[in-house]
């Protein structure tokens, strides 16, 4: 067997299970360890192995993916753990200082470590919609990308420092995605307490996503270069239709917790002079 025909899987929640039957389905084999053993019990057999202890999992194979709930659940579970000689990809969630501490500790150790953030519910595991970003030597992308791209078709290398996928999963998944998400479910309770159907609520959504994208790339130019020039809707446009709407949402009974946030940043940043530049000029906010 080459060294991606045999992994381990140190975590098996849903989404290491999810994992580990699909790079099973592509002939490979793996080697599970978690916790709460009853929770893999399901998926054991037919290549799937299911390993006593966290050293039995590690040494039954070359390469080791780590996905537990948190960077100390990791160095918990790999503490006193014989790793030399082995690749470790740790796709936990967390930050980047935490990538960093764990890098240093399992390099001492003899390990190989890339840190890597993955995109994707468990339903998504196995199609190209899911995402593993790697980070860390791209030499180890190179013997594993094949590995990973089964696992998730939009994986890719996104920077030899082992923070890089950490410091794009908090900007992207956690202060975008996760926000935009909680806005979307703050906005479909308003719509819902005036009787206005969900269909309705996605028909007016879903042409704005198109326009979404465009904006995004144009915003995110604007932030590396600090050109907030714009000939579109400003900054005070904005602002003044934020007010508004906070308005309209708790009158309604309602917290409206998330563009409350948004309103009161758009003030701020109206009150610094930043009026007749572009939405994107609140990121003269951004820093503390």
């Amino acid at each position: 067997m080459t060294s991606d025909q045999h992994i381990a899987m140190i975590g098996c929640g849903n989404i290491g299970a999810a994992l580990a039957r699909c790079w099973r389905d592509s002939g490979r084999h793996v080697t599970v360890w978690n916790r709460t053993r009853s929770k893999v019990e399901t998926i054991g057999g037919d290549g799937i192995s299911i390993a006593d202890s966290v050293q039995a999992a590690v040494d039954a194979a070359p390469v080791i993916i780590v996905s537990v709930s948190t960077y100390a659940d990791a160095e918990e579970a790999l503490r006193g753990v014989t790793i030399d000689g082995k690749t470790v990809i740790n796709l936990t969630t967390g930050t980047p200082t935490s990538a960093t501490t764990l890098d240093a500790d399992l390099r001492a150790r003899g390990a190989r470590y890339a840190d890597g953030a993955l995109i994707a519910y468990p339903q998504f595991i196995g199609t190209d919609s899911a995402q593993i970003m790697l980070a860390g030597p791209s030499s180890l992308w190179e013997a594993h990308s094949d590995l990973l791209l089964t696992a998730a078709g939009g994986s890719r290398h996104v920077g030899q420092s082992v923070t890089s996928a950490n410091v794009l999963d908090v900007a992207v998944v956690g202060a975008f995605y996760t926000s935009a998400i909680t806005a979307f479910i703050e906005s479909s309770a308003y719509v819902s307490d005036h009787g206005i159907e969900p269909s309705v609520l996605i028909d007016t959504v879903t042409p704005l996503l198109s326009i979404l994208a465009p904006t995004i790339e144009g915003l995110a130019a604007a932030v590396a270069t600090g050109d907030f020039t714009t000939d579109q809707a400003t900054l005070s446009v904005y602002d003044d239709a934020a007010t508004a709407w906070v308005a309209a949402i708790r009158e309604h009974g309602h917290r409206a917790a998330m563009l409350g946030t948004a309103s009161e940043l758009l003030a701020s940043a109206r009150s610094a002079g930043h009026g007749n530049l572009s939405i994107g000029a609140t990121a003269h906010l951004a820093k503390v």
